[in-house]
């Protein structure tokens, strides 16, 4: 490896107090030339960084509005100001993503700034850490990713009902997101909603804008007909990622009644795509198979394909009555190459949010997210698990590989029980997870409630949001069937 050294050229300028001192990096033994240090280059004289400017200003996909700046310090604490070849680089600290543009910058006089460098993940907190060789690392303070850019492939379209009769109305929901699946969380675009194929007549009301990423209409049936699909622009541009469908026609069925007055707030049992119609929302084209069910005829299809962070399509949130416990039940089935995402962290399957935070939170960000999933446990698989507050409650056993009463590739039936503890700071709340009725995690001194303020906070709404942050090693897929979300356990 060759080793890389300062060259100094010194010029005299008409003004005889004026010397200009310009910094080549020497690359090889002789002579010097332009080609750039590599990364990890230091200066010998340099002792640590610091941050000069703490990144802000941040939307997915697009160079910081305020980029970071980094300072190389000799021992004494000063900047470096001789440093002209020491190479700083940023890395993600927090948050779930990725970084583009320049990561890697020379300083110039011992500082670095990073000006087109640009964050691209999930939107939530954030943070970055700068290296540079074996000096110490630094980390930015927390700064917040919101949404990037609109994608047209991104933003979806949704129905309330998939079927009314003729005098009957349904909602039209637009979110509008960017590449990264990020909901935008303001208004201003120009909507419209349309009609294309089918026969079913209607009338559209106008657009509201919810100044909130989302937008609304209502369909009112006219005419019966075959179902006509449901499509929106954006700045007259056609959202691409598929359009749902209504039909007008007599006898189509009422909208479905409130859930029974028990222990269950959420059943769902993916025997058709009207997830609308049952309180579901923040829906990506959801899709179901017959070729696939525990019970009944059909169940959720979520597959990964290969080096995709998102599942094709989910049926995203569902809102209940607030409550101090929630037990998640579900069928669940993987398909025989499934390996999850192969790293200590993701697949993230379910999450359960509270009423500290809006309809629309994103996990990141919330105050707080529970965590069920499998997850790989850095040794030798795959393991179910609840995670709370960074607390990772692992399962006993695991899915196996190869056939047997684990085996991944047949249906499961999974049970996982999340109680309150009694008071802020108090270790007393309850974890538990059952697979096939029996009991893998059983722990009883879950801090969940954790900060001041959080006396109130109740379990208040499912997100099913299968992610890889990494991306999927493999095209792999997961089938979910008969899931409820119920205040005390029932049986499967």
């Amino acid at each position: 490896m060759r080793r890389s050294r300062v060259c100094l050229l010194t010029l005299l300028t008409e003004r005889p107090a004026t010397i200009i001192t310009i910094a080549f990096v020497l690359a090889a033994a002789s002579g010097c030339n332009l080609e750039p240090a590599g990364p990890g280059v230091v200066n010998p004289a340099a002792a640590s960084l610091g941050i000069v400017t703490q990144p802000g200003d941040a939307a997915s996909g697009v160079p910081l509005g305020v980029p970071p700046a980094v300072e190389v310090l000799d021992a004494d604490g000063n900047r470096l100001v001789t440093d002209q070849e020491t190479v700083v680089t940023a890395v993600v600290g927090s948050g779930q993503g990725s970084l583009d543009g320049s990561v890697s910058v020379q300083v110039g006089d011992g500082l670095a700034t990073f000006s087109d460098l640009a964050v691209v993940g999930i939107a939530g907190d954030w943070s970055l850490e700068f290296q540079a060789g074996t000096l110490p690392a630094v980390v930015s303070a927390s700064f917040r990713l919101r949404a990037g850019p609109v994608s047209l492939s991104q933003s979806t379209v949704s129905v309330s009902r998939g079927s009314i009769a003729p005098g009957e109305t349904a909602q039209l929901t637009l979110r509008v997101r960017d590449a990264q699946g990020n909901q935008q969380e303001s208004g201003g675009l120009t909507v419209a909603f349309g009609t294309s194929g089918g026969t079913s007549q209607g009338t559209m009301s106008a657009v509201v804008d919810n100044d909130d990423g989302t937008y609304g209409a209502s369909f009112t049936g006219t005419a019966e007909g075959t179902a006509t699909s449901i499509v929106a622009t954006i700045n007259g541009e056609a959202v691409t990622s598929g359009a749902p469908t209504i039909q007008v026609a007599s006898g189509a069925p009422p909208p479905p009644p409130p859930p029974p007055a028990q222990s269950v707030l959420v059943a769902e049992g993916f025997e058709d795509t009207d997830f609308g119609g049952r309180g579901w929302y923040d829906i990506i084209n959801p899709q179901v198979t017959a070729a696939e069910a525990a019970v009944g005829s059909s169940s959720l299809v979520m597959r990964f394909g290969e080096g995709a962070q998102f599942v094709d399509g989910t049926v995203g949130r569902h809102l209940f009555e607030e409550t101090d416990v929630v037990v998640l039940s579900y069928w669940v089935k993987y398909s025989g190459n499934w390996v999850g995402s192969q790293v200590g962290s993701h697949p993230h399957e379910f999450y359960f949010l509270t009423n500290l935070d809006d309809a629309f939170v994103g996990p990141a960000g919330a105050v707080l997210e529970v965590l069920v999933e499998q997850n790989h446990n850095g040794v030798d698989g795959m393991v179910p698990f609840v995670g709370i507050r960074g607390r990772r409650m692992w399962a006993s056993a695991m899915f196996t590989d190869a056939a047997g009463a684990r085996y991944k590739g047949d249906w499961h039936f999974i049970e996982a029980e999340i109680r309150m503890n009694s008071g802020v700071g108090v270790a007393d709340g309850e974890v538990r997870y059952w697979m096939d009725g029996e009991l893998l995690v059983d722990e009883r001194d879950v801090v969940i409630r954790a900060n001041a303020g959080e006396e109130g906070m109740r379990f208040n709404q499912l997100l099913i949001a299968p992610f890889i942050g990494v991306g999927s090693p493999v095209d792999q897929t997961m089938w979910i069937d008969e899931l409820t979300v119920a205040t005390e356990r029932g049986g499967g």
